[in-house]
């Protein structure tokens, strides 16, 4: 489990380095400011829904790595230890497909709605005639 949290770690720390926000700076376009933040929306968007890659996998592997090695070595209790660990196997899947659900859940409420926010705000900036905007 400890290596896939790492892995899970490192995967976040470096998606992090990759794409470090910039604040915004006095006297910055508008316009320039959207597409920014609409970049990043994008990238949120992009990272929640490869969240069952990165994040989900890498641990639903690890623990069932942990309760099948468990089950072989409690094999010696008959039907009662394949059920046990069934029903915590089902349990644990059940939990991931909630976060998975809740990550496509947030997208779909929260960061697609932004990103056309956004997008008809840029579109609306880009329509604007250079005399408009004195």
């Amino acid at each position: 489990m400890v290596p896939a949290l790492l892995r899970v770690a490192g995967y976040m720390l470096a998606d992090r380095m990759r794409h470090k926000r910039r604040p915004a700076e006095p006297g910055e376009p508008l316009r320039q400011r959207v597409q920014s933040s609409l970049a990043q929306v994008e990238h949120q968007i992009r990272l929640l829904g490869n969240v069952l890659w990165w994040y989900l996998l890498p641990l639903a592997l690890s623990v069932l790595a942990f309760f099948g090695q468990f089950a072989w070595q409690e094999r010696a209790g008959g039907w009662w230890t394949a059920l046990a660990v069934a029903m915590v196997v089902a349990f644990a899947g059940a939990v991931f497909a909630g976060v998975y659900w809740l990550n496509r859940y947030a997208v779909r409420s929260a960061l697609e709605p932004r990103r056309s926010e956004l997008e008809a705000l840029l579109k609306s900036l880009e329509d604007e005639s250079p005399d408009a905007s004195r």
